[in-house]
């Protein structure tokens, strides 16, 4: 039997998306058999290494206006 996909969940630990997004994983496992990998990354933090003011930060890794 081939091993399990697997896939990489990059989530912010203050974001309540990725919050929600968590919740509806296992479900995914569970149908699919994909195997999510968590990797935590701090979205703000890299703004601020960066010198961006979060909002700008967002706006500039989307390609979005906000």
């Amino acid at each position: 039997m081939a091993a399990p996909l697997r896939v990489e969940f990059h989530f912010d630990f203050g974001s309540p998306n990725a919050y929600l997004a968590e919740l509806a994983l296992p479900g995914i496992e569970q149908r699919t058999g994909v195997k999510f990998d968590y990797v935590p990354v701090l979205l703000g933090g890299a703004a601020g290494v960066l010198g961006y003011a979060l909002g700008r930060f967002v706006s500039a890794l989307f390609g979005i206006s906000i």
